[in-house]
């Protein structure tokens, strides 16, 4: 028996596949799903959905928030973004940090901007960096 493992974005499903165990990034910290796991909801930061075969990661997928719903045999991931890591490239992720923090810096320069903008450019530049950071 195995875990069904959706995982899904507002754009498609990207994932509907048995998996042994799955790792993911809950807001509270990473959290160990295998089948038969109790139920729970829970929002998602933004990290890697870690899949497992046999004790050893086989498939890891970049996600920025959303929420994980899991259950008895499934787990299921909504996601607001998510890529697949190995079809990331490093030029494109060191673009994307670039980008952002050019962006960052120009609101922190012009201002005017109200805090919750702020905080979305300063969480998008978190993204960037760690999403640089796991690419090879």
């Amino acid at each position: 028996m195995a875990l069904s493992l959706q995982l899904v974005t507002p754009e498609k499903q990207l994932l509907d596949q048995p998996v042994e165990m799955v790792v993911i990034p809950g807001s509270m910290g990473d959290m160990g799903v295998m089948e038969g796991h109790a139920a729970v909801v829970t929002t998602l930061r933004s990290g890697l959905v870690t899949i497992y075969e046999r004790d050893v990661p086989t498939d890891r997928y970049f996600v920025r928030g959303g929420f994980a719903e899991v259950g008895g045999a499934i787990c299921r991931v909504l996601a607001e973004n998510a890529q697949h890591l190995a079809s990331v490239k490093k030029s494109d992720s060191q673009m994307a940090l670039a980008e952002a923090k050019v962006a960052l810096d120009l609101v922190r320069t012009k201002g005017g901007v109200s805090q919750e903008e702020l905080e979305r450019l300063e969480q998008a530049l978190a993204d960037a960096e760690l999403l640089d950071s796991l690419v090879a």
